[in-house]
């Protein structure tokens, strides 16, 4: 059975739940929602603009990796 963007984003949350502070997962992470799944690209819903930037430029490859 293909993933949905649902269960890859589960499956990565769980992996990334542990690597990071519990404050950092609520914040940032917590919120975030799975859109679309299109091939190898997930499109994942932030808050706002702010949100998107920065969980970009500080934790593209954090969460790269745990869709791996």
């Amino acid at each position: 059975m293909e993933p949905t963007a649902q269960s890859l984003w589960d499956a990565a949350i769980e992996s990334l739940r542990p690597l990071l502070n519990q404050e950092v997962f609520r914040l940032w992470f917590a919120p975030i929602r799975p859109v679309e799944l299109q091939g190898d690209r997930l499109t994942l819903a932030v808050a706002n603009e702010f949100c998107g930037v920065w969980l970009g430029e500080n934790y593209r490859d954090v969460i790269d990796n745990a869709l791996k």
